[in-house]
Formats: structure tokens, sequence, C-alpha cells
């Protein structure tokens, strides 16, 4: 994968780099397995598959009585009940998928989602800079090459259909971000595939209904504006932000929620709800910190959340 060590120890000289979590394989994804029937006995395959975090696998079923259906009987994920294909959510964990014939037969197997590498992807020292750096324990960093195409701070990383996808970000030049939109199924070598609608950084960025949403951001002005893409091509504009901010987090569960960061009047308290139903945003509840604290809680967020 064109790798340096780096030694011991996280180069903490560069900050505000973007940050994302993969497993092994494909950024290092693991084997999905194989599976197979044996006479007329109704099998499910692939077996005991890994995959990635908001990630896409396809369940098939032979043997049995045709036609087949798909269900999950326990664990998070979508999942097609005729087609058997599977997106994984975002946080690590385990769906037990169940495959049923014609005749009420079963053959189930469980799907482990995850990661097992830390990546974190540009930053800042003197200048922008270019370098990703990997990790399985947060002690041991390895330098991957080429690294990002350009230097690139503050810009935003997510995990999606097994490649990891950097948007936006500052170049240094402009101050008021980029919109370029990243991808790389290694970690080392990243393409262009796109353009975010406007220019920003700072933004939060999250998948949600199998799309990537990029939330927010600043580009000389705190953008309230919500854009999602199901390939980091094709971008969509959403229910815009109660109000504009920057440097939030935002996570997914069955709805969206953005936390903290802030916006013209200083640092922000409340943890803004996307209701899936709806499609309308909410102030939730408020954020029980010090306002001097937001930027220094958001940035831990940010890493217990990748890491959860």
């Amino acid at each position: 994968m064109g790798s340096e060590p780096t030694g011991q120890g996280m180069p903490w000289g560069v900050v505000l780099g973007a940050l994302a979590l993969a497993a092994c394989g494909r950024i290092g994804f693991d084997d999905l397995g194989d599976g197979g029937s044996r006479g007329d006995a109704l099998a499910i395959a692939p077996l005991a598959p890994t995959l990635n975090v908001s990630s896409a696998l396809t369940f098939t079923a032979s043997g049995g009585t045709p036609p087949y259906t798909f269900s999950i009987a326990s664990g998070r994920g979508t999942l097609d009940a005729t087609t058997g294909a599977f997106f994984s959510p975002t946080a690590h964990g385990t769906a037990t998928i169940v495959a049923t014939d014609a005749d009420g037969q079963t053959a189930m197997t469980t799907a482990s989602f995850g990661g097992s590498q830390v990546f974190v992807l540009g930053g800042i020292t003197n200048t922008q800079v270019t370098t990703v750096r990997t990790s399985s324990n947060g002690t041991t960093w390895t330098q991957l090459t080429p690294g990002l195409p350009a230097p690139r701070d503050s810009g935003a990383a997510v995990v999606f259909r097994d490649a990891i996808y950097y948007l936006g970000g500052d170049d240094g030049v402009t101050g008021v971000g980029t919109s370029t939109v990243w991808r790389s199924t290694d970690g080392a070598t990243f393409q262009s595939v796109g353009q975010l609608p406007r220019n920003g950084m700072s933004m939060a960025a999250v998948v949600f209904n199998e799309e990537i949403w990029v939330l927010g951001g600043y580009d000389g002005t705190n953008v309230a504006n919500v854009y999602a893409s199901p390939d980091g091509v094709t971008w969509t504009a959403k229910a815009a932000l109660p109000t504009g901010r920057h440097e939030s987090v935002a996570y997914a569960h069955e709805d969206l929620y953005l936390v903290g960061g802030h916006d013209a009047s200083g640092f922000l308290r409340t943890v803004a709800r996307f209701d899936h139903l709806s499609g309308a945003w909410s102030n939730a509840t408020i954020f029980r910190i010090r306002p001097a604290d937001a930027s220094r809680a958001r940035r831990t967020s940010a890493i217990t959340i990748a890491r959860a």
C-alpha cells in the first residue's frame, strides 16, 4: 500500500486533520466469507461476513424451495427483504440475517461490521499538509503514501461503501474552503470523484439513509446548508440547519443529530435533531458544558464516535 513507518507516537504538530475509521482489507476490508447449499437444504451466503460500517453486501439463498425472503433477526442495518441487499449502520456491531424459503425453512448467518484502523487525513503545521496516517492502537502510526492529492486541513472524512471520502477543507489559499470530493479504497491513493455544491471547510459529515450528508461549515460565513449524495458525485439540497454553524459533530441513528460547534455569536450548546419522518430540524436539548469548552468537547466527540 506504499507505507512509511513513522515510529511511536502521534505527530501532534499536525492538527485539524480529518478522522475516519475503516476495517482491514479494501481500506483493509476483510474477506466476505463464502457459503453454499448442500442438496436441497436451504443455505445462505456469505457465511459470517465482515464488512465496513456504512457499506453494502448482498446475501443470497440456495436450496430449499424458492422464492426466498430475507430479514434481520437481531442487530442493526437495513435489508431488502426480496433481494437480500444489506447496508451496515454507522456504528460497530453485528446483525443476524435470516433467509426463509417458500416452505418456511430457514437459514441464518451473522454479519459483523466495524473497523480496525484509525485514519487521520491532512491537517496543518505551519501550512496545510497532504499527510495520511493510520493506526490500529492509537500509539504506533504509519504514514500512507502518496496521501491526499493536495494540501488540506479542516476537511471532513467518512467511510462509505468500502471507501474513504475526503470532503472540502481549507487549502491555505482562499480562506473560504474548497469543494473537492476525493475517494480512496486503500487510504493511500485518492481520486477526485466530484464537487460539493459550494466551497466549505469545518463542516460536519456523516452517512445517513445510505447517503453521505454534509452539514454546515464555513465559507467566509457560517453555513446552514445541508447536502446529501449517494455517490459523492450528485448532490441534493436538504432542509437547512436552524442556524449556520461550523465545527459541529454529526451522529446518525434513526434520526440525525448535530452537536455543538459555533456560529457568529460564539460557541453553541445546542443539539440539533433532524427527524427522518418529518424531514425537519429542531433543537433537541442543551449541551451542558461551559461554552469555552465546546471546541474541545467537539473534537473529543468526533474521536469517540469514530471508535464506538
